[in-house]
């Protein structure tokens, strides 16, 4: 994204609504990505986060002058403020800022002579002596300076903290306001939402920029609605513990298993379990190499012959293909395929009789050769219009008639398996 076309001090005045986060980890990756995602300012917390100057002058390069960020300092000392601002950073937020002395001090610290006492330094806000002179000939003009009003004396000397000369913005700290209240954490309690709103209406007689923080958007709604404009919402790491579990509880919660697993010698209880969920959930099931009242013993001795099954999801649907052979002269065997009628009827079938032929093919296998009995219509039609070729017919036990087919897999003649569903 380009760089902000204005100061994040000009910004501010603008009165447009300045949407940003609090950086709380010293990875830089986290802080570049805050950037390119978008956010009209970032808030580097070097006062209840982990973070130093040093982190936050690292944060600051990996951010890149993609957006506007602002250091939160520890407090309000004139060896902090002067630190900070010489990271090369858009401002300042000052915490506790509760009367109008210590607003003048902040002020003063933050602006150099003849109008303030900012030590000169040269760092990287200086482009470390390159820039030296464009710097120190703008930043007084160029640099923000905000104070937070978060303790109840605050709000009680507002008016005279706003009439300071220099002081850019006022920041509601909830959190902090609420325990100056003896409310602690009970943002939302009438007499914290009184003291907030008290401040807004002292901002808004004085033309003053305000915002605060919130956890989340709707925490800050109203504040908006009452002309809050500089809004900090959530930070880095709640960002990231939210997106994490909501992946978790929607992943959790459509019980998403492996599309296809393979199964050989071994695996045998897991097939069986799988089998027998799927006999229990669902009639759309698809099995090979066995009659339903057998199989145990039937899917328990192929395994031991080295038979390999796949168990899988599709659509919703546990579908297993049990019995796939892979045989040493490059031919892969499915020993009886049956396919429901509800299957055969959405296209299921062929989707998962093609993903067989794919799982053949990356064996190294050349030919598939199944069979089905006569009285699975749905199967031949299936297989007669999949490119199979019927070659013989025999009986393989059980009274029924068994119909032999066989399908080259020439690279040629193999289509694309189509998606899973999602």
């Amino acid at each position: 994204m380009s760089p902000p076309s204005t100061t994040f001090r000009s910004a501010l005045r603008s009165g447009r609504v300045l949407l940003g986060t609090l950086v709380t980890s010293d990875a830089g990756a986290v802080a570049e990505t805050l950037a390119i995602a978008g956010w009209d300012w970032l808030f580097i917390d070097c006062e209840h986060a982990a973070l130093n100057v040093a982190d936050a002058q690292r944060l600051l390069q990996a951010i890149g002058g993609r957006t506007h960020a602002v250091i939160r300092i520890p407090d309000q000392s004139e060896t902090s403020i002067k630190q900070a601002l010489d990271t090369g950073c858009s401002g300042v937020i000052v915490p506790q800022v509760n009367t109008a002395e210590q607003a003048r001090n902040v002020a003063r610290f933050a602006r150099y002579p003849p109008i303030g006492g900012r030590s000169v330094g040269i760092a990287r806000a200086q482009g470390y002596g390159s820039q030296f002179a464009e710097y120190t000939s703008h930043a007084n003009d160029d640099v923000a300076v905000i104070v937070q009003a978060e303790h109840a004396d605050a709000v009680s000397n507002i008016d005279s903290i706003l009439a300071t000369e220099g002081i850019d913005a006022v920041f509601v700290g909830p959190y902090d306001l609420s325990g100056s209240l003896g409310l602690v954490g009970q943002v939302t309690h009438p007499a914290v939402r009184a003291a907030v709103s008290a401040i807004s209406r002292a901002c808004r007689a004085h033309d003053a920029p305000w915002g605060l923080f919130g956890l989340t958007p709707d925490s800050i709604h109203d504040s908006v609605v009452n002309g809050a404009t500089l809004l900090a919402v959530g930070s880095d790491l709640s960002m990231l513990l939210s997106a994490s579990r909501a992946a978790r509880d929607q992943m959790s919660s459509a019980n998403v298993r492996p599309r296809f697993r393979r199964f050989r010698p071994g695996d045998a209880d897991a097939v069986m379990r799988l089998h027998r969920e799927a006999l229990e959930s669902t009639d759309a099931f698809i099995t090979v190499d066995g009659y339903y009242d057998d199989l145990e013993a039937i899917d328990h001795h192929y395994l031991r012959d080295g038979g390999e099954f796949l168990v899988g999801e599709l659509d919703g649907e546990i579908v297993a293909i049990g019995g796939v052979a892979i045989h040493p002269g490059g031919v892969a065997e499915v020993r009886r395929m049956r396919v429901a009628p509800v299957l055969q009827g959405n296209g299921i079938g062929r989707r998962l009789l093609r993903l067989l032929e794919k799982a053949a093919a990356d064996a190294g296998c050349a030919t598939v050769e199944l069979d089905t009995t006569v009285n699975q219509r749905a199967a031949q039609k299936l297989f007669d219009s999949s490119g199979y070729e019927e070659v013989r017919r025999g009986d393989k036990g059980g009274g029924l008639e068994t119909i032999f087919y066989v399908k080259s897999l020439a690279p040629a003649s193999l289509e694309p398996a189509p998606p899973l569903a999602p």
